[in-house]
């Protein structure tokens, strides 16, 4: 039984990550990565913003669905950051084309980002997170991001 029990806590410590985990009304995790076409994308470039971080994948069908509502608020106040999740970029670009979406997109080959947000293949995509001006997490959204969600999401700034 101690055996066992020893057993647990070592491989316990041996899975632990000291990396930052997004929790509502804490900071959110920082990160830097590339966008699909390249160009570099920091997390903290949009402070003073708020920022409706996207995990989405092409062959998601929800995400197909919630993008014209991400498109309807994205702009000076609202910024929509996508981060693609199990997905090709090339699959993910021709995605972004046909959707007509026009915020960036970032990679995340590690799944660094989606580990730092509690983003994994169960339960799955999308994955909305809301984080303040101040770059606090204030909310996240599991799931299809319908109308009423959108709006309760962005109502958590206040």
């Amino acid at each position: 039984m101690a055996l066992a029990l020893l057993l647990v806590v070592v491989l316990a410590a041996c899975t632990s990550s000291d990396a930052p985990r997004a929790e509502v009304g804490e900071r959110a995790p920082t990160f830097a990565s590339v966008d699909l076409d390249g160009g570099k994308v920091r997390l903290e470039d949009f402070r003073g913003r708020t920022v409706l971080l996207n995990f989405w994948a092409s062959w998601c069908g929800p995400c197909t669905e919630e993008f014209p509502r991400l498109k309807s608020v994205h702009g000076d106040d609202v910024v929509v950051l996508g981060v693609v999740f199990d997905d090709s970029a090339e699959s993910a670009r021709d995605f972004v084309r046909k959707q007509a979406a026009t915020w960036a997109s970032v990679v995340d080959p590690d799944h660094d980002i989606a580990d730092a947000y509690g983003v994994a293949k169960k339960p799955g995509i999308p994955v909305t997170w809301l984080i303040d001006r101040d770059g606090v997490a204030r909310a996240r959204h599991l799931g299809l991001l319908k109308e009423a969600d959108l709006d309760a999401l962005l109502g958590a700034t206040t």
